[in-house]
């Protein structure tokens, strides 16, 4: 039985300390539109490398120096909107 090609994107998500993103024929991206496309017409192998992620840590504290329990903090690249 033959299956007709197709293409598809991979799009990889963000696991543990690793960068999730989509491939780009030579990397992963966070951004969709750098995402390769790839003929896909039968069983194939991808071998891909997920950089490691930037991540911020420390804490967020009360006015009287406690730690605020759970705080919620994003970091935005452009500013907040």
């Amino acid at each position: 039985m033959s299956c007709p090609a197709h293409t598809r994107y991979i799009a990889v998500p963000q696991d543990g300390p690793y960068l999730g993103g989509y491939w780009t024929g030579s990397g992963v991206s966070g951004d969709p539109s750098a995402a390769a496309k790839i003929a896909v017409s039968g069983d194939m192998t991808l071998s891909l490398v997920l950089p490691v992620a930037t991540h911020i840590t420390g804490q967020i504290l009360n006015p009287s120096g406690l730690p605020i329990s759970q705080p919620m903090v994003l970091a935005m690249a452009n500013g907040p909107s």
